[in-house]
């Protein structure tokens, strides 16, 4: 019997929303996708669009889904997060330098791309393509330093821009700025434990619970209140990107199986 990897669909139903979304509207998805102006860019962006959905419906099939994982990264760093690399050094150039907002749709993708590296590595296995190094250990721990840096970054947005990430905590839940607070320490010390080794089973679970929380607590409520017309394309992108982060992060959780939950020293540690 095939085991269900809730992360995989997950991952896969955030891509699928993105690719619908830019076939629907015409356009790459704003603000994380800085393509326009573009010449043929309805066209270009139904194109991807095509493209993404495929891999995302491959992905929900085991047979197809080794593939899938492999075409999907590579769609990922085309058309996610190369562009945000260019637009970045753009802004550095012309704005004198960085800031948390210029990081965080960057970010945002390279968590994004982070998990599609993981599940890729860990669908593989067993295939043919294992053969072409898409398993090896070099290419989970390159996936998790990246997703452990995003994970910094989410934090510090939060600090930054606490008020706004208070206006999104619901109603019902009280000290909205508190929990901005609490939430962005918890994406800092997720991001540490991660990049450290120390703790990062237990850390990459809650990070996955937390932001499968932001889902249904934050993302899926403003849709269901309606989205405003002049913004509706932009409420999808965000739930899109939330369900795609929250299949990234319980990838992440995943592909640390078998470590130890509370403490797993790093290999300088070890090696002393």
């Amino acid at each position: 019997m095939r085991a269900i990897h809730a992360d995989r669909y997950l991952f896969a139903a955030g891509l699928l929303l993105f690719g619908a979304l830019n076939i629907a509207f015409g356009a790459f998805n704003m603000p994380w996708q800085p393509i326009v102006g573009i010449p043929l860019q309805a066209e270009l962006a139904r194109g991807a669009g095509a493209l993404v959905s495929a891999c995302a419906l491959a992905l929900f099939v085991p047979r197809t889904a080794a593939w899938a994982a492999a075409l999907a990264t590579t769609a990922f760093v085309l058309l996610f997060w190369s562009p945000q690399v260019v637009f970045l050094g753009h802004l550095a150039l012309t704005r004198g330098g960085l800031s948390v907002g210029a990081c965080l749709p960057l970010s945002e993708d390279t968590a994004m791309l982070c998990g599609a590296v993981t599940l890729m590595a860990m669908t593989v296995r067993g295939t043919a393509l294992e053969r072409a190094w898409l398993a090896g250990p070099g290419v989970l721990t390159a996936a998790r330093a990246g997703f452990g840096l995003a994970c910094l970054v989410f934090g510090a947005s939060h600090f930054v821009y606490a008020d706004f990430t208070a206006q999104m905590i619901p109603g019902f839940v009280p000290f909205h700025l508190a929990f901005a607070y609490i939430t962005g320490a918890g994406h800092v010390l997720a991001g540490l434990a991660i990049l450290s080794g120390v703790m990062a089973r237990l850390a990459a679970t809650l990070e996955a619970v937390m932001m499968s929380l932001f889902v249904l607590l934050v993302h899926v409520p403003m849709l269901v209140a309606g989205p405003k017309p002049e913004a509706m394309q932009i409420d999808w992108t965000m739930l899109a990107a939330a369900m795609t982060l929250s299949g990234s992060a319980w990838a992440m959780a995943r592909s640390l199986e078998g470590r130890p939950w509370f403490f797993r020293a790093p290999a300088v540690w070890r090696s002393a």
